[in-house]
This record gives structure tokens, C-alpha cells and sequence, in this order.
């Protein structure tokens, strides 16, 4: 799982489903309690969630879906935090 300031690299393994997978859907949390919800991703085994503030720890759960629309139970929760940003400070010199 690779990790940025404002984005956090998600994997998994595939699904299996007696109907074809056709979408995956990753859930975000803020606080590991609410989740959002869910980010169409398509028929792909990773995603990378961008737009993340840094330093700012998220939940995530991924659920499969089949070409009927049914969708899996959640999968475990995966944890990370983006890394912390930089401070600037503007020193004016008199």
C-alpha cells in the first residue's frame, strides 16, 4: 500500500461469485465508524484513493458486485494514514 500527503494505494484479492464480478466498491471513513458512501471502481483488484487531507488517518472496506447488482458483505477493515504536509512559515524581513 503506498502512501502520499493526499492519496493512500488500496489492494485486493478477487472476489469469487456464482455470478460474474462485474464492480468493486471502496468505502471511506473518516473516524472507522461512518462510512461514505462507496467509490464505483470498476472490475479492478486496486484503487488509489485520491483527495485525502495529509497527516489524517482513514478506514476503508471494499464490497464486490455482480452483474446482477448484488452486492458482497464488507470486506475487513484496512487502516492508513496519509502523510503529514509540510509548514511553512513567511518571514518578512524589515
Amino acid at each position: 500500500m503506498a502512501i502520499t500527503n493526499a492519496a493512500i494505494d488500496l489492494a485486493w484479492t478477487a472476489a469469487i461469485d456464482n455470478i460474474a464480478v462485474t464492480d468493486y466498491k471502496v468505502y471511506k471513513s473518516d473516524d472507522g465508524i461512518t462510512y461514505d458512501a462507496g467509490t464505483s471502481v470498476g472490475n479492478v483488484l486496486s484503487y488509489t484513493y485520491p483527495g485525502l487531507s495529509s497527516g489524517t488517518q482513514y478506514w476503508f472496506k471494499i464490497t464486490a458486485l455482480d452483474a446482477a447488482l448484488n452486492e458482497s458483505n464488507f470486506s475487513e477493515v484496512a487502516t492508513a494514514t496519509t502523510l503529514g504536509g509540510f509548514d511553512y512559515t513567511l518571514n518578512t524581513i524589515i
